[in-house]
């Protein structure tokens, strides 16, 4: 792994992961459930069509959450402070980068930097 922050993440992402899998079958259940009740029972389709539509957005957003923190794992510069609170942070990237630099090195960092030098 590339630092401890990138650990906590990796954690955070399967936990995350392992908690809403549910989701997906249930979304693709009830997607074929409704192919086959719209095919069966056309005028069941208000039904259906509506019921999918929330589970697949529901669906899309836990994906969306879950993809970032697993995007987090190895670029630093996508975390933000606060993200994970027992995580250990080596690089900060601010929500909004207009009043604050980009990157902000932890202490750890600028050490391990002057050492490579030398």
């Amino acid at each position: 792994m590339a630092d401890d922050a990138g650990d906590a993440y990796l954690k955070q992402h399967k936990e995350l992961a392992e908690r809403w899998v549910w989701l997906f079958y249930v979304t693709a259940a009830v997607s074929v459930a409704g192919i086959v009740v719209s095919w069966k029972w056309p005028k069941c389709l208000w039904v259906t069509a509506p019921a999918v539509t929330v589970l697949t957005v529901t669906s899309l957003v836990a994906g969306a959450v879950i993809a970032d923190y697993g995007g987090k794992v190895r670029h630093p510069e996508f975390r933000r402070k606060g993200d994970l609170k027992d995580a250990p942070t080596t690089m900060i990237a601010p929500a909004c980068a207009s009043h604050i630099p980009t990157y902000v090195p932890a202490a750890s960092a600028f050490a391990e930097s002057a050492d490579v030098g030398t």
